[in-house]
């Protein structure tokens, strides 16, 4: 039963919210926080646990499930909500959730691609939000977020995302060694490089300096991980022809810091290859999610595309069947 504390009591501040705002007091508390209706009711939709929700109007709490949910609910005046708001126009309505643990319950989801996206040195907010939103669209199996990476759950995040935190599985925080756990044995890496080797475009191998980047941490035992590497090439392709009908992993690099060594090692480990977005010359790169956006709905058009194919061969034996009768 949601509780009502001074619904008409001008709240002036809260200690919570300065909490969700800063990243290490967040996981401390386990708390994360959503502004507006659309978000705040993806979040309950997805089964995540409110624990503090504040409104300016009554009747912005229209549509919400608050016989359903516990949580504390207070009025607050819309000078101070303007002040908590983190958007130029604060839509009057803000909640502070438990934050997910491991994999949220999207069991609403159906017909996912089997292709889980691993993002790698992602550390700009905006990127990264809109990573999630078109792994969402696109309907990726789930989205892997390594040591490295700005954390999904910082508020800029969320709002970039638009709700695709609440339509598609995420890991945040996780260790390169630990990545292959949430593969199957059958994945082959892809890795979307912003800087194929234009030497040589066919193949290209785990070059020095991504062995030294990885001593330089102080990650001894790794760096000579990868080093066995070394003399290992992987192919690269045009990303339209790379194969997307088997289940695949695709590694998407930060436009500052691209992709790691951890992230080559693995892609050799599973017979990977490397995929790149031909461009006109003059272009460095393109962002991290528009990247991702091109290369995610080429996998969703190929296997749309088998899934037609294979629809029209089965039509076609029935009518043979028909005939034959």
């Amino acid at each position: 039963m949601c509780q009502f504390r001074n619904p008409l009591y001008l709240c002036t501040s809260s200690p919570v919210i300065a909490k969700a705002r800063n990243r290490k007091a967040r996981q401390k508390d386990g708390i994360i926080l959503l502004e507006g209706k659309r978000l705040i009711l993806d979040a309950l939709k997805a089964g995540v646990a409110p624990k503090y929700l504040y409104f300016t109007q009554l009747e912005l709490l229209s549509g919400l499930p608050l016989q359903k949910i516990e949580a504390l609910v207070y009025k607050v005046g819309y000078a101070q909500m303007k002040l908590w708001s983190a958007m130029d126009t604060s839509p009057g309505l803000l909640g502070i959730f438990q934050l997910p643990k491991g994999e949220l319950s999207v069991s609403w989801r159906n017909n996912c691609l089997p292709l889980v996206l691993i993002c790698d040195n992602v550390r700009d907010p905006g990127n990264m939000g809109a990573v999630i939103r078109s792994a969402a669209a696109a309907g990726v199996e789930k989205i892997i977020a390594t040591k490295g990476c700005v954390d999904v759950w910082d508020p800029k995040v969320i709002r970039g995302a638009a709700g695709g935190h609440f339509k598609v599985p995420i890991l945040s925080n996780i260790d390169w060694h630990l990545v292959p756990k949430y593969l199957t044995n059958e994945t082959k890496v892809y890795l979307a490089d912003n800087r194929p080797n234009t030497n040589n475009p066919q193949r290209q191998q785990v070059s020095a300096e991504m062995i030294d980047r990885l001593a330089e941490d102080g990650s001894d035992d790794e760096a000579e991980n990868v080093e066995v590497y070394d003399n290992f090439s992987l192919t690269v392709k045009k990303y339209y022809q790379a194969d997307f009908s088997k289940h695949i992993a695709l590694v998407l690099g930060g436009e500052t810091h691209g992709l790691s060594p951890h992230a080559h090692e693995l892609a050799v480990s599973t017979h990977g290859e490397k995929i790149f977005i031909p461009m006109i010359q003059g272009n460095d790169s393109l962002n991290s999610a528009m990247a991702a956006s091109i290369i995610l709905f080429e996998a969703k058009r190929q296997i749309a595309s088998s899934e037609d194919q294979g629809s029209e061969s089965s039509s076609d034996s029935s009518d043979s069947d028909e005939e034959s009768l």
